[in-house]
């Protein structure tokens, strides 16, 4: 992916040398003109050894100016679109830093200490979610518990009321990411171009394989944006996400897909018998790969999410 984007700016650090332990800010942007430099001031106050902005080409026209006045900001230009995971899986791999907090440009910082960054640090999650405020500073539910419908899945939202409580997965993408451990689950699914089911994937893979998305009330932002209802439609995406993660059963030591799933796929899909039946050859080589890194399956985790 290294063709996909220019750096300019930003701390020399080697990262070939294992991580080091501390925080990288990563900043993806959201349309529209912002106040770039009260953002990368505001960031700054965190202290973190970097901080990683991921740009459009469009928005290129004073970055050389921002570089000059901050720093520590390695601007990321990027040379075609990317969806959101592929973002954040770019600046993760970008980062020198044990952890990696992801914000929009869009999203204020309302507080974070040093005790309770230290506490997400020494955490054994994959990602700490903070509590969400809107523009309107009325806080909004962010924390998602998933339970099977009708035999499909669900998520209940809720206002976070603790930290350590577990969510299906980050809001909006928003968090504090283990970058080694979001590497080794292989970051979000890149191929997918919904939101809503690359997060999905993710949050349910992380579970599947032994890791937890967890909320840390002390941790407070807001958005200077209206929010979006999520796209839920049901879409190639969704196929995906349940092939790699709802469809998997669990047994003994490893994951696998049943052999007669495709049969029950063409029966209820309306994605066509030869794209269901090609993206489930290509899944299932992929479950196959990853069989031993599956501790449980999809109706093990939503038995037992009461005691996540």
């Amino acid at each position: 992916m290294t063709g996909d984007f220019t750096v300019v700016g930003g701390p020399r650090l080697n990262r070939r040398l294992p991580a080091t332990p501390g925080l990288s800010v990563l900043v993806l942007h959201r349309g529209g003109r912002f106040n770039r430099v009260q953002l990368f001031s505001d960031l700054e106050l965190l202290k973190p050894r970097e901080i990683i902005a991921v740009e459009p080409k469009a928005s290129s026209y004073d970055v050389e100016q921002l570089a000059n006045r901050f720093p520590r900001v390695k601007f990321l230009l990027l040379q075609r679109e990317l969806n959101p995971g592929q973002m954040i899986n770019l600046g993760v791999q970008e980062s020198s830093s044990s952890h990696v907090l992801v914000v929009w440009n869009t999203i204020q910082i309302q507080s974070i200490s040093d005790r309770v960054l230290q506490s997400i640090v020494q955490g054994d999650q994959v990602c700490a979610v903070p509590l969400f405020r809107s523009e309107r500073a009325e806080v909004i539910p962010s924390i998602f518990m998933p339970a099977f419908f009708q035999r499909t899945i669900r998520l209940i939202p809720a206002v976070p009321s603790r930290d350590g409580q577990a969510t299906i997965y980050p809001h909006d993408y928003v968090g504090i990411y283990h970058s080694r451990r979001f590497l080794e689950l292989g970051g979000y699914d890149g191929d997918m171009t919904s939101p809503y089911w690359q997060k999905m994937d993710f949050g349910m893979r992380a579970y599947l394989w032994g890791s937890s998305i967890t909320s840390s009330i002390s941790f407070r932002v807001s958005s200077t944006m209206t929010s979006i209802p999520e796209d839920t439609t049901p879409t190639i995406d969704y196929l995906r996400f349940f092939l790699k993660n709802i469809a998997v059963r669990f047994s003994g030591d490893s994951g696998y897909l049943p052999r007669f799933l495709p049969l029950r796929l063409l029966c209820k899909t309306s994605f066509g018998f030869f794209d269901t039946l090609r993206e489930y050859r290509r899944i299932k080589t992929w479950v196959e790969s990853n069989r031993f890194r599956y501790t449980q399956d999809a109706r093990r985790l939503l038995e037992l999410w009461e005691d996540q």
